[in-house]
C-alpha cells in the first residue's frame, strides 16, 4: 500500500475520490433543502429505502431493476443528470 491509499487500495487524498452515487444524492437533496422523509413521500418509497440508497447499502435494497428506477427518479427530483447516476 502506498502513501495516500486506504486499506482497500483507493486514493484517500482529498479531492481525488469522487463521491459515491448515494453521497451525490444526499448532497443534492441537502442542497435542495429536502428532508429524507419528503424524498420518500415524493418517490412513494419508504424511508429505509432512501437511507439505503444514500448509504449505498446494496444489501438493504431490492433487485437492481427496481433500484435503477429509484435512482433515476431520485436524481430527477434533486436536479442531478439521470445519465450520470
Amino acid at each position: 500500500m502506498s502513501a495516500g491509499q486506504d486499506t482497500d487500495g483507493t486514493n484517500a487524498a482529498a479531492g481525488n475520490d469522487p463521491l459515491s452515487i448515494g453521497a451525490r444524492l444526499a448532497a443534492a437533496r441537502k442542497a435542495c433543502e429536502l428532508d429524507q422523509r419528503v424524498v420518500a413521500n415524493e418517490l412513494h418509497l419508504d424511508l429505509g429505502t432512501i437511507e439505503a440508497l444514500e448509504n449505498d447499502d446494496k444489501a438493504a435494497l431490492p433487485a437492481a431493476i427496481f433500484v435503477k428506477g429509484y435512482l433515476r427518479n431520485y436524481a430527477r427530483l434533486v436536479g442531478l443528470p439521470e445519465e450520470e447516476i
